[in-house]
């Protein structure tokens, strides 16, 4: 696993991208500001939660349109979105608007490197 040495915890203010595919969905996270996007919505929506970390990742939980949304990042051992070779850090769990979707979440900052 590349990086096994890092330090995994979640930091405030630390830029996440959470992206899920089936369906195809993506937050990025940027402290408590988080963007979803899907592919009928490129552009994106822009959510404000408060961070709750815990031992092992965070959750963000916030209302929008007037209904709750949350986004739980874990690390639980390596992540794999099932349709690349790339290996994320942590599972990634959304909740909005009566939806519960799946994926993986990384750094944007590792995210931005080529895949191996």
């Amino acid at each position: 696993l590349r990086g096994a040495d890092r330090d995994h915890r979640l930091v405030p203010h630390q830029r996440l991208r959470a992206p899920g595919t089936e369906p195809l969905w993506a937050v990025d996270v940027d402290g408590t500001r988080l963007l979803y996007m899907t592919p009928d919505n490129p552009a994106g929506t822009v959510l404000t939660a408060s961070q709750t970390p815990f031992a092992r990742g965070s959750t963000w939980d916030g209302t929008h349109a007037g209904q709750p949304f949350s986004l739980t990042l874990r690390e639980d051992g390596v992540c794999s979105d099932g349709m690349s070779e790339r290996e994320y850090r942590y599972h990634a769990d959304f909740d909005i608007a009566g939806q519960q979707l799946h994926g993986c979440a990384d750094s944007v900052e590792e995210l931005d490197r080529p895949a191996p």
